[in-house]
């Protein structure tokens, strides 16, 4: 039960760790993403 409550914060973490650096290192490709995204909705 502790261990797979550990495996799942460690992955959650790990997770979050590579989602926060692709926003970080791709802000501005996903920016572009979000406004063709917005213009083709639109």
């Amino acid at each position: 039960m502790f261990g797979q409550t550990f495996l799942v914060v460690i992955v959650d973490k790990v997770v979050l760790f590579f989602i926060s650096g692709r926003l970080m290192k791709n802000k501005k490709d996903n920016n572009l993403l979000l406004v063709q995204e917005v213009n083709l909705k639109g």
